[in-house]
C-alpha cells in the first residue's frame, strides 16, 4: 500500500507539475492575451482616429468637391443663357440679312424689268438722236453753205460797189 500510496503521490506530484504548469502556461497566454487586447484596442482606437481624420478629410473634401460642382453649374448655367442669347441675336440678324436679301432681290427684280422696258426706249432715242444729229449736222451744212454764198454776195457787192465808186473817181479826175 505503500507503493500505491508513492505511486499516487508520485502521480499527484505529476499531475500537480502538470497543473503547475498549465497554469504557469496560462498566465502566460492570458498575459500574452492581455498584451494582444491592449495592442488590439490601441489598434481601434488608432483606427476610430484615423477614421474621423479620413471622416474629416472626406467631409472637407466633399464639401470642396460640392463647392465646385455649384461654381461649375453656375458657370455652367451662364454659358448656357449666353448661348442662348447669342443664338438669339444670331437668328435675329440671320432673319434681318434674309429680309434685307430678299428686299434686295425684288428691288433688282423691278430694277431688270424697268431696264428691260426702257432699254427699247432707249435705242429709239439713239436712234432718234441719230437720225435729229444727221438732220443738225446736214442743216449746218446747209446754213455753212448759204452763210458762204451770202459772204460772197456781200463781198461781190461790196466790191461792186467800190469798183462803181471807183469808176466814179477815176471819171472824176479824168473829167
Amino acid at each position: 500500500m505503500e507503493a500505491e500510496l508513492a505511486e499516487d503521490r508520485e502521480s499527484l506530484q505529476q499531475v500537480q507539475e502538470e497543473n503547475q504548469s498549465a497554469e504557469d502556461e496560462l498566465t502566460a497566454k492570458k498575459k500574452e492575451q492581455n498584451g494582444f487586447l491592449k495592442k488590439m484596442t490601441l489598434c481601434e482606437k488608432s483606427i476610430a482616429k484615423k477614421k474621423l481624420e479620413l471622416d474629416k478629410k472626406a467631409e472637407v473634401g466633399r464639401e470642396a468637391l460640392e463647392d465646385e460642382i455649384a461654381k461649375l453649374r453656375d458657370k455652367l448655367s451662364y454659358m448656357e443663357k449666353s448661348y442662348l442669347i447669342k443664338c438669339e441675336e444670331a437668328a435675329s440678324a440671320i432673319e434681318s440679312k434674309e429680309k434685307q436679301i430678299t428686299s434686295l432681290v425684288n428691288e433688282i427684280s423691278v430694277l431688270r424689268t424697268d431696264v428691260s422696258q426702257r432699254l427699247p426706249q432707249v435705242e429709239k432715242l439713239e436712234m432718234e438722236l441719230a437720225s435729229s444729229k444727221s438732220a443738225l449736222d446736214e442743216q449746218y451744212k446747209r446754213w455753212r453753205s448759204a452763210q458762204e454764198n451770202y459772204e460772197r454776195q456781200r463781198d461781190w457787192a461790196e466790191l461792186k460797189e467800190l469798183q462803181e465808186q471807183g469808176d466814179l473817181v477815176t471819171l472824176q479826175y479824168l473829167q
